[in-house]
């Protein structure tokens, strides 16, 4: 009987180790479980974290673009607009009969540091893009390039002659015309498309 207590005992000790083995392995398993899992969750949060720090600085460097544009835009405009009321007061003057010659010349030079402005801003343009804009930049200038040099053609040839023939304000007449035909549309275009280019 003694024999068979102790083989009880020995049995009993060792299902006790062999359960204590065994709950430790498996706690162990699962605390490495767990640990992993926390682990991949930390390194999620941890993307998550930076994509949303990605995001968020793609968001404001668009944000800064969109108000560079803006800007670039609205000053261009500004600018064309202040060059076509100094080109209308040169055509005015030229089709007066009692123009002088420093009048012309004093208008033809605000003319053209007018023009001179919106040369530079439309540059400024070009730089801050995108490229539809700068395309519709590009023609509005030629509008205000062809525009300008008809002007200054006729203003060169007043001071020369004292005033413009007949026959000359008559094309003089025809061409701003065309001039402000041609500028109205290609400010029409160039708006377009920026407002296009801030909207997206």
């Amino acid at each position: 009987m003694a024999d068979s207590g102790l083989w009880v005992a020995l049995i009993g000790v060792g299902g006790t180790l062999m359960a204590s083995v065994t709950t430790g392995v498996l706690g162990n398993r699962a605390q490495r479980r767990g640990d992993e899992m926390r682990e991949r969750e930390q390194v999620r949060q941890l993307e998550a974290a930076q994509l949303e720090r990605e995001h968020a600085a793609r968001m404001e460097r668009q944000m800064w673009l969109r108000e560079r544009r803006e800007a670039a835009y609205n000053e261009y405009v500004e600018q064309a607009h202040a060059s076509r009321t100094a080109f209308g007061a040169l055509h005015s003057a030229l089709r007066m009969r009692d123009a002088s010659v420093d009048e012309i010349a004093t208008l033809q030079e605000e003319s053209m540091r007018q023009a001179r402005a919106a040369f530079r801003l439309a540059n400024r343009v070009s730089i801050v893009g995108p490229a539809a804009v700068a395309e519709a930049g590009a023609a509005y200038l030629e509008s205000h390039r062809k525009w300008w040099a008809d002007l200054d053609h006729f203003a060169r040839a007043f001071k020369s002659q004292g005033q413009l023939s007949d026959s000359s304000k008559t094309l003089l007449g025809l061409r701003f015309k065309e001039n402000t035909d041609g500028f109205g549309e290609a400010e029409g275009v160039f708006v377009e498309a920026a407002r296009t280019a801030l909207e997206s």
